[in-house]
């Protein structure tokens, strides 16, 4: 017969004890053999040497020496394991040694360990296998009672560490491997497996967090830190509480107690006050600019704000006032609660006109403004004249005309101007006339300017170039000689104003026309 309990000689190579007279004992460490990690025991086909017949397996859990079947998270715990030899013959073969493998796993897990292992006991210490965190023999272990024959028991006690609450039930697991040690194979061995499941006790409650006001209407989530218990409203015509959640749902103005239990210890009661909603805000929310309109809502007593204070501001609670065209959000708070609109502020009337402000006698341009279906008028139709209502534009004579708009809208009637100067025709042809080349190019910088800038011709042919420069009246008002290909600077010493920049060269003549501000 094979030699059938567990030797454990020290390794010193290797740190740790294993399993050298056989390779099927619970004892070697690098196999699981208690079932936590998925199989029945681990022990079959040969998994532990011997027959699954014959001895019986209890798993404890003890308090101080009392078996319970709850715990306390991160309490001090002995799992106690028995095996009995349970053969009624007179003729049963001794069996004096025994080895063993224990398991704590949560209840339903096969990969998560629960609470810690303290210290191995005698002949014993603690291994890791496919995962799980074992206490195992390191050699064999005589029986506690009865020296082997059947009635025998196999005891082992391991101190153990509750783990953290809500963690839920723990499963122990342990297998017992009795032997008769005389190294043959003769089936006389036994072994067995047991378990016990062990549920999380209640623990009292700590207190509550979270936000203690609500709207009507709105939710808030409370919280404890202790897992597992109940929550209920005191008055859930005030407000609701989800039993596991912790969410809370105001339903009318008023407080409710919410309390939360875990069936031990004194409940946690905290006091939810529910502030009533504030309604829709009501009232004309467009405004003209200086003009106030009034908002509402209910019930009164909260505060009015606006979002853009340049558009609009409130004047006193509710009156609104409107600054400058644009839009704000309107917000009506009473307590933690607030309801928005946006308002609108209206601009009277016409907006800025766009457009050119020059055109030559003879020639157009076209302005435009907003709103439309306004009327465009000029202050001088000798000078311009402009379609009512196309804004176009029409030079007639060499000046100056304002251009209006005039529009309405809900603020009232506004008229917006817009300075159109006349040029002479001749003032008003730009761009290049080539006699021969046209890669030439007049060059006239800033533009706009303030009467002082520089000008070039530039051309392959070195002369002087005649430069003329004339205002909106076709007046000539400078002339000079530059040579091409240079930069010079000119001071016109004139009044702000469009005027016409002419070089003249043997390859043709040149046309610009510049701002002076």
């Amino acid at each position: 017969m094979k030699k059938k309990y567990i030797i454990a000689p020290i390794i010193a190579m290797m740190g740790y004890c294993s399993l050298t007279s056989y390779q099927a004992g619970p004892g070697l460490s690098s196999l699981e053999r208690t079932g936590a990690s998925g199989g029945t025991t681990g022990c079959t086909g040969g998994g532990c040497h011997g027959s699954a017949a014959g001895i019986a397996v209890t798993v404890e859990l003890l308090s101080g020496t009392t078996p319970v079947t709850t715990y306390t998270a991160g309490a001090s715990y002995t799992v106690r394991v028995t095996g009995t030899y349970t053969s009624s013959s007179s003729t049963a073969a001794s069996l004096p040694k025994f080895g063993y493998q224990l398991s704590a796993m949560r209840t339903g897990s096969t990969t998560a360990n629960a609470g810690t292992w303290g210290s191995a006991p005698a002949a014993s210490h603690a291994a890791t296998a496919a995962g799980i965190n074992l206490i195992e023999q390191s050699a064999g272990i005589t029986a506690t009672t009865g020296g082997g024959a059947p009635g025998s028991t196999y005891v082992i006690s391991v101190p153990w560490t509750a783990p953290t609450a809500g963690t839920g039930s723990v499963t122990l697991r342990s297998v017992i491997n009795a032997v008769n040690g005389n190294g043959s194979v003769d089936g006389v061995d036994r072994w067995a497996s047991g378990s016990a499941t062990i549920t999380e006790a209640a623990s009292a409650p700590g207190a509550i967090t979270g936000t203690l006001t609500v709207c009507a209407g709105g939710t808030t989530t409370l919280a404890n830190a202790t897992a597992g218990g109940t929550w209920t409203s005191g008055s859930s015509s005030i407000a609701t509480v989800g039993a596991s959640t912790g969410v809370v749902t105001g339903i009318a103005a008023g407080t409710a107690a919410i309390t939360y239990s875990t069936g031990a210890g004194t409940p946690a009661t905290a006091t939810v006050t529910v502030t009533p909603a504030p309604s829709a805000i009501t009232g004309t929310t467009t405004v003209c600019i200086g003009a106030t309109t009034t908002l509402s809502s209910t019930p009164a007593g909260g505060t009015w704000t606006s979002g853009t204070l340049s558009v609009a501001t409130f004047v006193s609670p509710g009156l609104l006032t409107g600054v400058a065209a644009g839009t704000t959000a309107i917000t009506y708070a009473l307590g933690s609660c607030s309801v928005t609109a946006t308002a609108t502020v209206i601009a009277t009337g016409a907006g800025t006109i766009t457009g050119s402000n020059t055109v030559c006698v003879g020639t157009t341009t076209t302005l435009t403004s907003t709103p439309a279906g306004g009327t465009w008028t000029s202050s001088n139709t000798t000078r311009a004249t402009v379609g009512a209502t196309t804004g176009i534009v029409t030079g007639v004579t060499v000046g100056t005309a304002n251009i209006s708009y005039s529009a309405t809208n809900v603020c009232g009637t506004s008229v917006s101007v817009h300075s159109v100067n006349v040029l002479a025709a001749s003032a008003c042809p730009t761009g290049i006339i080539p006699v021969s080349n046209s890669e030439d190019e007049l060059r006239v910088g800033p533009n706009p300017n303030n009467g002082t800038f520089s000008i070039e011709m530039v051309q392959p042919v070195s002369e002087f170039v005649k430069i003329t420069v004339t205002n909106i009246s076709g007046q000539v008002v400078r002339e000079q000689y530059l040579p091409a290909n240079e930069v010079q600077m000119v001071n016109m010493h004139h009044v702000p104003g469009i005027y016409q920049i002419t070089a003249t060269s043997s390859r043709g003549r040149y046309v610009l026309r510049i701002v002076v501000q």
